[in-house]
C-alpha cells in the first residue's frame, strides 16, 4: 500500500496479524524525526525469532488523502514499514 510519511512515498506492508505497526531503523533514520523511548516490547517474528524494542517514531501518515498521527515501533528489518491492526 502507497503511503507517505514526512514527504517521502514507501511502500508499506499491511499485516492483520501484526497487533502494532512497525518502521526498519533506516527508513526511521531517513525520516529525519526523533526516535523516542518507550516502554520496552517483545516483538515475534515472522522468521521465528523476537526482537525487543523501546524505541518508538511518531510521525504523520499520508493515506488516501488522509492525514493519521501515527506510532510506528523501530525494529532492525529490511521492509521500511509494516501497517499493523492499530491502524483500523
Amino acid at each position: 500500500m502507497p503511503v507517505h510519511v514526512t514527504g517521502m512515498a514507501v511502500s508499506a506492508l499491511v499485516d492483520t496479524g501484526a497487533s502494532r505497526s512497525f518502521v526498519s531503523a533506516k527508513f526511521a533514520e531517513m525520516t529525519g524525526l526523533p526516535v523516542e523511548r518507550d516502554v520496552p516490547m517483545v516483538v515475534q517474528l515472522p522468521t521465528g525469532g523476537s526482537e525487543t524494542t523501546d524505541r518508538v517514531l511518531h510521525c504523520e501518515l499520508l493515506l488516501e488523502n488522509v492525514i493519521y498521527a501515527w506510532k510506528f515501533y523501530v525494529l532492525n528489518m529490511s521492509l521500511p514499514m509494516i501497517v499493523g491492526l492499530d491502524f483500523c
